[in-house]
């Protein structure tokens, strides 16, 4: 189910699969556009194009854990990358993609061998 929402408020989907979340910002519509104008239009950490409407304001350092809404502690990202991080710290977010990367790969090759046999066996 949907959360409810104001008109007025901002929102955004959460892109790791779950319910639909609301956040409220309260950052200006001159500051985003100001952190994605100097992160150059790309999502900060897989370089994915961005807009003011796709773009996630990312706290560096998550509010959370005690960061500012300062431009220097905010960078644009896609909504998939965002959800990713979430509060994590950078090296925190770094090793949870290794690691998500570390079970695909795994997976990957083990559907490959899967085919392989499958073809070797079937044709």
């Amino acid at each position: 189910p949907r959360a409810q929402h104001a008109p007025s408020q901002d929102f955004s989907p959460c892109s790791e699969g779950g319910p639909f979340i609301v956040f409220m910002s309260n950052l200006s519509k001159a500051k985003v556009r100001r952190v994605i104008e100097r992160d150059k239009w790309a999502c900060v950490y897989c370089g994915d194009p961005v807009n003011e409407k796709t773009a996630r304001m990312d706290h560096v350092l998550a509010k959370s854990n005690g960061g500012s809404s300062k431009d220097e502690n905010l960078v644009a990202s896609c909504a998939r990358c965002n959800g990713l991080k979430w509060d994590y710290s950078m090296e925190r977010f770094l090793e949870r993609i290794s690691e998500k990367y570390a079970v695909a790969s795994e997976e990957a090759e083990h559907f490959a061998k899967i085919l392989r046999r499958a073809h070797e066996t079937i044709y």
